[in-house]
């Protein structure tokens, strides 16, 4: 996971992220790729690269959102479906 950085004020505009000159916005960056800014705290998906813990992340959030039970069928059949991912990747090791 990489460091986030806290910037006070943004000495210039990123327009791209709606950064102003002045603003504080927060930037992190992976290994051999390009810098990411944000002017709020970056979520937990936007700080892996692992399509595992980003499904792990996004079922996570989803039960924590959950009101209805009846959702409860979809989040058990995306855990099976992050299993059998989980065990192809064993046996193809």
């Amino acid at each position: 996971m990489p460091r986030v950085h806290t910037v006070k004020k943004a000495r210039k505009d990123y327009p791209d992220v709606g950064i102003e000159k002045g603003d504080t916005y927060y930037w992190w960056q992976f290994r051999g790729s390009p810098v990411k800014r944000s002017k709020t705290y970056p979520n937990r998906n936007q700080l892996t690269q692992s399509g595992f813990l980003l499904e792990l992340y996004d079922i996570e959030d989803t039960v924590a959102g959950m009101v209805d039970v009846d959702d409860l069928d979809d989040v058990l059949d995306r855990i099976d479906n992050l299993r059998d991912e989980c065990q192809d990747s064993l046996d193809n090791m």
